[in-house]
């Protein structure tokens, strides 16, 4: 009687308990217009995303695990002319406590592989080099020289640095997933992810939601991640893939230079039959050279072009939805060029470059490979 009467006397004052005895109120007082609510809500995730599943941690998938307890891992670097960053690399892939099978560096310029032989001997470093500066026909390259017993294979670029254990606690993950895992992202830890604004969300170009794909054809921001999380695609430019996969699925060469969108291109073709994933403590740096150099024009068009090709490559996002989002990225371009001063130049560029990319996709006729 005690605990009775002590739980009516602070159940007035319990915010909790009221808020579950009105909702409880409204669901019977108001039970269709609740249900057509949740309605309206998996209608909206279904026009957005391709996907509509709520984001789940990366537990451990079981089932057939055919991968030995000695994964034997290859790493392959395409590059050209970036000595320094390459440097940088293969340092901290030398303080892993993990072997390394192979490290197939393919080169687009004329760097001296016998210098990196030389400095990182205990690396076994295979050079290879590439008559086009592609980042997709070099990886492709690379792939066409991984040894036969290679299991495990992972793609970097040239401007990553590899945090401590990271390719340890990368291949226990591995050792414990079965087969229906394809793909695993490292996660970018100096990556700043910010609360996507409303406007992103209303133009399909961003969402809170990490790694999904929105039917207009962008991907939702990858790194920092808390924990394991499985997506439906994964950053290019530090993964690990089944070598299977690499067998099933190539690299689109299409996607030209430095390959703007070809690893949501990739990856999302093998999140379609297989599982792909972000691991929390698998931590590296993106350390980029001074933005700058870029070139801000040919980026705009890129961003135009190479998103409404990987639209037309894949039947269930939306051209609609597509337009939506690419009047959006312009309308940001051109927004921020006149309210920044900083970088009013870069933004100003990238809105000529989208203007150029609606010309160009108006007036050729783009064919999915």
């Amino acid at each position: 009687m005690g605990k009775y009467a002590k739980s009516i006397f602070i159940f007035p004052f319990n915010i909790g308990a009221w808020v579950y005895f009105f909702s409880i109120l409204i669901l019977l007082r108001y039970p269709s217009n609740i249900i057509n609510l949740f309605r309206v809500r998996l209608f909206l995730r279904r026009l957005v995303f391709v996907n509509t599943a709520i984001q789940e941690k990366a537990v451990t998938v079981l089932g057939r695990v055919t991968q030995e307890k000695s994964d034997k891992m290859a790493l392959i670097i395409p590059t050209i002319n970036r000595e320094k960053l390459l440097r940088r690399l293969l340092k901290s892939l030398e303080k892993q406590d993990v072997h390394f099978e192979q490290i197939i560096i393919v080169d687009a310029g004329n760097i001296s592989p016998d210098v990196f032989r030389s400095e990182f001997p205990g690396l076994k470093i295979d050079y290879f080099k590439s008559r086009t500066s592609s980042l997709t026909l070099q990886r492709n390259i690379g792939i066409n020289m991984l040894k036969n017993d290679v299991t495990l294979v992972c793609f970097f670029d040239d401007d990553i640095v590899v945090e401590k254990d990271a390719f340890k606690i990368m291949l226990e993950f591995w050792q414990d997933n079965s087969d229906e895992v394809g793909g695993v992202a490292f996660n970018i830890k100096n990556m700043v992810l910010k609360k996507t604004a409303v406007i992103k969300e209303v133009f399909l170009t961003g969402n809170n939601e990490q790694g999904k794909v929105m039917r207009s054809g962008y991907g939702s921001m990858l790194s920092p991640v808390r924990n394991d999380i499985f997506t439906d695609w994964i950053f290019g430019g530090a993964t690990v893939w089944r070598r299977k996969i690499l067998d099933e699925f190539k690299f689109d060469e299409w996607f030209g230079g430095y390959g703007f969108g070809e690893d949501l291109d990739f990856s999302y073709r093998v999140g379609k039959k297989y599982k792909l994933a972000v691991i929390s403590q698998a931590k590296v740096q993106h350390l980029k050279e001074d933005d700058s150099l870029m070139n801000n024009y040919l980026f705009g068009k890129m961003q135009v072009v190479n998103r409404y090709y990987f639209v037309l490559k894949n039947e269930e996002l939306s051209r609609v939805l597509y337009c939506l989002s690419s009047f959006g990225q312009a309308s940001e371009n051109l927004y921020l060029g006149l309210r920044s001063k900083k970088n009013r130049k870069m933004y100003l560029d990238r809105f000529l470059g989208n203007l150029s990319g609606f010309a160009y996709i108006s007036f050729n006729q783009l064919r999915k490979r």
